[in-house]
């Protein structure tokens, strides 16, 4: 329970320092990374007790401070997908979120193949198909593959 108050102690620390929009300074592009890593862990602790529009909101934030993150990324992709319905907006800014982490880290395994899967599901065959070979490439010994 110390450690829960403790983590959460760090993150209203790291929130409560300002935000520079431009983000031109190298330093604030560090802090900003810094607040993204513990926002996108706040998120992740929201889901886990199922506070989902905390989690959303949490993601949405952590990506805006750090949108070079791919991971947080992709999970906020594949959230859009998830909470999105048949939003047209939603499923392109979900899939789009959650290329960007393959195309940059396609040695993810889990997360490449979650992004297969859901290129099969939305009948993105092409796309679906690109991720099937580069993960048949860097991971031959799957055979789920």
């Amino acid at each position: 329970m110390k450690i829960l108050k403790y983590i959460s102690f760090l993150i209203i620390s790291f929130l409560a320092l300002p935000i520079n929009a431009k983000g031109s300074d190298d330093s604030t592009q560090e802090t900003n990374k810094r607040k993204s890593q513990y926002v996108f862990l706040e998120a992740m602790r929201k889901k886990t007790l199922g506070e989902y529009d905390s989690y959303q909101e949490l993601l949405n934030y952590a990506y805006e401070l750090d949108t070079t993150n791919t991971g947080i990324a992709h999970h906020l992709g594949y959230s859009l997908l998830i909470s999105g319905g048949d939003s047209q907006y939603s499923i392109e800014k979900g899939i789009a979120l959650m290329k960007k982490h393959f195309d940059s880290t396609p040695e993810d395994y889990y997360e490449s193949f979650l992004y297969g899967n859901v290129c099969n599901k939305l009948r993105k065959t092409d796309e679906a198909l690109r991720v099937w070979k580069t993960l048949a490439n860097i991971f031959p010994q799957k055979q789920e593959i």
